[in-house]
């Protein structure tokens, strides 16, 4: 093993060396493989004929949305289930639960999730996205939420307000590893070296100017420059005359250092949870203006 070991430092030092003769990329290379593990895990029924908790005019956390969530009546149940380990590393984690017709409303979903099963991020209110809704099925979709560092458990837990049970039919999570936390550390260098060859290749074959773009220029990235596995991609584009364009926010994380992450994440929970197999978003506008 020291004979490749020394070989991908060479190398590594190499590129390194190339870098203040060729310059940065305007955009870097994604340093993750754009392969998704998930696991998804659903729950029926889970409040029928469960312990129950009845909290008689408490609040949910977060109770200042209390336009979103109101106060719980006299006859609100609550339901914390017991904790979920996901079988694998996740960063992002989507939640969905199916209403009894013409509850969707009557019932609030929280999360929380954990490395180790014991110190937990604090619970915090899911808001559905109503554009993901499945009116067929009374589905409803949470976008997906950064986990824990690490996490590998989660725990939900619903504010029945209605104090019926049976308004929650069915409760899904998606456990979603977009940044390879799952993989060993050696595919962790290899991502890492060949993102930054892509680098240093795209430094000599992007125009100059590209790269002395004004400050606040966009920048137009493709989705091989987010990362999208396009195995996941199951239906075939089709092109038509643009008639309105309508702007609507993912209720996602910004992506902070990774945007890409966040893109990948919600590109799965489009195409294979929610079975609309791709992003559900013909542009993304990421916080840089990208």
């Amino acid at each position: 093993m020291r004979h490749p070991r020394r070989l991908v430092l060479l190398i590594g030092l190499f590129l390194l060396a190339l870098f203040p003769f060729a310059g940065p990329p305007a955009v870097a290379s994604p340093r993750a493989s754009g392969i998704t593990v998930a696991t998804e895990k659903t729950f029926a029924a889970p409040a029928v004929n469960a312990p129950l908790t009845r909290e008689g005019g408490g609040n949910p956390s977060r109770a200042e949305v209390a336009s979103d969530v109101g106060q719980t009546g006299p006859d609100t149940l609550l339901y914390t289930s017991d904790v979920v380990d996901a079988g694998q590393l996740f960063d992002r984690i989507g939640v969905h639960w199916r209403a009894a017709p013409g509850t969707e409303n009557s019932f609030f979903v929280e999360l929380r999730t954990s490395s180790n099963g014991t110190n937990w991020t604090d619970w915090a209110l899911l808001t559905a996205d109503e554009d993901m809704a499945n009116p067929d099925t009374n589905e409803w979709y949470a976008p997906p939420q950064l986990a824990a560092d690490n996490a590998r458990y989660a725990q939900y837990r619903v504010w029945l307000t209605d104090g019926d049970p049976r308004d929650v039919v069915r409760v899904g999570m998606t456990f979603m590893d977009v940044d390879d936390l799952n993989a060993g550390p050696i595919a962790r260098f290899v991502n890492d070296f060949v993102g930054a060859a892509k680098d240093v290749a795209r430094s000599f074959t992007e125009p100059a100017a590209a790269n002395a773009a004004a400050v606040g220029a966009t920048k137009v990235l493709s989705r091989q420059d987010w990362g999208a596995d396009e195995s996941r991609m199951q239906w075939v584009p089709r092109t038509y005359p643009v008639q309105k364009a309508v702007v609507h926010h993912t209720v996602t994380d910004d992506g902070g250092t990774n945007v890409a992450a966040t893109i990948r994440s919600i590109y799965y929970y489009h195409a294979v949870t929610r079975g609309w197999g791709d992003i559900g978003y013909s542009y993304l506008v990421d916080k840089y203006g990208n």
